[in-house]
């Protein structure tokens, strides 16, 4: 935490940087890792399902699949 602290009065005393505008940067740059970090977290269950479901063979071809639609 004291590094940080240091980092952004550095910033804004030496450089003259507007605070305010670099908290946004900032915590623009955070969103979109967390977005990212999501994403791939996604794909990945998604792969780690198909390979599980590939593996255990549940189905096979010319199996009849029912997909039940209702309220949970």
């Amino acid at each position: 935490m004291f590094y940080v602290s240091t980092f952004l009065s550095s910033l804004v005393l030496i450089w003259g940087i507007d605070l305010q505008a670099a908290l946004v940067i900032l915590s623009s740059m955070f969103a979109v890792v967390g977005v990212g970090l999501f994403a791939g977290w996604s794909i990945l269950s998604n792969i780690t399902a198909s390979f599980v479901i590939f593996f255990s063979a549940p189905c096979k071809i010319g199996d009849t699949i029912r997909i039940v639609d209702g309220v949970w």
